[in-house]
């Protein structure tokens, strides 16, 4: 079996918007945020893969925004405004349109909330 360009990337969307629709479900009203969060560790399994720490949870309070980021704003069980922190690396997001799908230059921030953000789209 050949995995696919995009696969993974894919599979890790799929898993991430399930667990948002089972935040939204278990928290119908109120005001909080969604973080979605996937950082690399310092760790690679005996295959040699790079191990992926994935968070997704609900908060009540803002969270501070950090690169590799992705911050729902959600208010009675709606999404309201979204923040999306990319990892600092160039991206060529032509490649990856084409093979898993999306836009192919998603709108970034000019002026990020961390400092020292790269500033894809001017």
């Amino acid at each position: 079996m050949v995995q696919e360009l995009g696969e993974t990337t894919q599979e890790m969307m799929r898993v991430d918007d399930q667990e948002v629709q089972n935040i939204l479900n278990k928290r119908p009203t109120g005001h909080y945020w969604i973080v979605i969060h996937h950082r690399r560790t310092h760790t690679k399994l005996t295959s040699g893969e790079q191990v992926i720490i994935r968070l997704v949870k609900a908060y009540d309070t803002k969270p501070q925004p950090q690169v590799g980021m992705v911050i729902l704003e959600v208010r009675d069980g709606q999404i309201i405004d979204y923040i999306i922190s990319p990892h600092d690396a160039p991206i060529n997001w032509e490649a990856i349109e084409s093979k898993a799908g999306g836009e192919a230059k998603p709108t970034i921030f000019e002026k990020h909330p961390i400092s020292g953000s790269y500033i894809y789209n001017k």
